[in-house]
């Protein structure tokens, strides 16, 4: 069985990043010598993807402070609004307020990532927050209910994608912890419309990742089989292996590195948990963290990178 290994989320700084990004805060050192800390620590990262030999190639999103706040800050009709608990983590993000008609703002897309920095000979793929997530997680003062908000989030996404694999062949990832998180997840009359808007961008994109996390997927199954050409995440400390049974026949992306624990997968664990994966007939399957690895110190997420290694290898074995 052929199988895919990915980053998908925001990595973990090094430490010399974290005392620079400290230093500029502190007037000592220039926007220009912390772009340059930021570039440093971006080719680290995707030296060390290359080394693990990842099938798509990520800069890591050293540069986003929250999940949320660097694409609602490339968007007009949309400002960051107070600190919020990111679900059940212990760090925040800064509430969107949505106050007027959505749209791309200038050219601040090319800020969101390194792509120069991405091999030319590699496929890479970017993270962005998923629509329903954006909507379900503003406070909406323009557009008056979730129905209305999901597609106009999804329409500056798929512009997100077109523009930035404009010049290079570009996979995305669409966080989703919204779909599966109690009390977050949408009701029938939102199905379809996030199923649409979806559809949508991945119709634009080489590849496509739904990624659910934070919540049992098999709770909205309903909804995760309505999807034809996006992949499926799905996170494996909230979603028991037997639940998986369900997604036959789909591509499936399994978030089998627990990225809130400092435990490293060891090769023993990941093949007791393969041996029960292997039995479900997927179209297709890959593996990935179930979230962000920034809740990790940098050491220890690289060595989670490597356990994906790992497990490809024990796979194809």
């Amino acid at each position: 069985m052929r199988t895919l290994a990915f980053l998908s989320g925001i990595h973990s700084r090094s430490e010399e990043l974290i005392d620079s990004t400290k230093a500029f805060d502190r007037a000592e050192i220039s926007d220009s010598t912390l772009e340059m800390c930021y570039r440093k620590d971006t080719r680290k990262l995707i030296g060390l993807e290359v080394e693990a030999e990842l099938d798509f190639i990520c800069d890591g999103m050293l540069r986003w402070h929250d999940p949320l706040r660097p694409f609602i800050r490339s968007l007009e009709g949309v400002v960051p609004g107070p600190y919020y608990r990111w679900f059940e983590t212990n760090t925040f993000f800064r509430k969107p307020i949505v106050k007027g008609e959505l749209s791309i703002a200038g050219n601040s897309l090319e800020q969101l990532f390194f792509l120069d920095l991405l091999p030319s000979d590699k496929d890479s793929l970017v993270v962005l927050p998923g629509p329903y997530t954006l909507s379900r997680l503003s406070e909406d003062e323009y557009y008056g209910d979730v129905l209305s908000l999901v597609p106009a989030y999804a329409k500056t996404l798929d512009y997100t994608v077109r523009r930035l694999s404009s010049a290079r062949k570009l996979g995305v990832v669409l966080s989703e912890p919204c779909l599966v998180y109690d009390g977050t997840r949408p009701d029938k009359k939102v199905l379809s419309v996030i199923v649409e808007e979806i559809e949508k961008i991945a119709s634009n994109s080489s590849f496509c990742l739904v990624h659910t996390y934070f919540g049992d997927a098999s709770k909205i199954l309903n909804l995760l089989d309505s999807f034809s050409k996006p992949w499926i995440g799905v996170d494996l400390t909230e979603t028991y292996v037997e639940a998986l049974n369900a997604f036959h026949g789909k591509k499936v992306a399994l978030g089998i590195l627990d990225s809130l624990s400092p435990i490293v997968e060891t090769p023993s664990s990941l093949k007791r948990l393969f041996d029960k994966v292997k039995k479900i007939d997927f179209a297709s399957i890959a593996f990935c963290p179930n979230t962000d690895l920034r809740y990790l110190p940098r050491e220890i997420s690289d060595n989670k990178i490597r356990s994906l290694k790992l497990l490809k290898k024990i796979v194809e074995d």
